[in-house]
């Protein structure tokens, strides 16, 4: 766990992207985008916040090979179930 907190004790610019696309090259389907989705709303719904505007990379994903329609129709399904399983006020 330590060397995993190390990995975000970031130096630079490089060093950031570094981690980043480590940590995007696991989301291939529309599945994954649609998880972590899902866990953030999930998330901030817990901690009471009622907007968020979600901002995503989708070069980031298609570069890789990822479809773009995997990246935004996880992404979307996710918002859609979002707003069906959260609080009333959840925008």
């Amino acid at each position: 766990m330590e060397e995993l907190r190390r990995a975000y004790d970031f130096h630079d610019w490089q060093s950031f992207l570094d981690v980043y696309y480590a940590a995007a090259a696991v989301l291939r389907t529309a599945e994954d985008f649609y998880e972590l989705t899902a866990a953030y709303l999930a998330k901030v719904n817990g901690e009471n916040v009622r907007h968020v505007e979600i901002f995503f990379d989708p070069q980031t994903h298609t570069a890789r090979g990822a479809p773009f329609a995997a990246v935004t129709e996880g992404i979307h399904r996710a918002l859609v179930d979002g707003g069906k399983n959260s609080a009333p006020d959840f925008v």
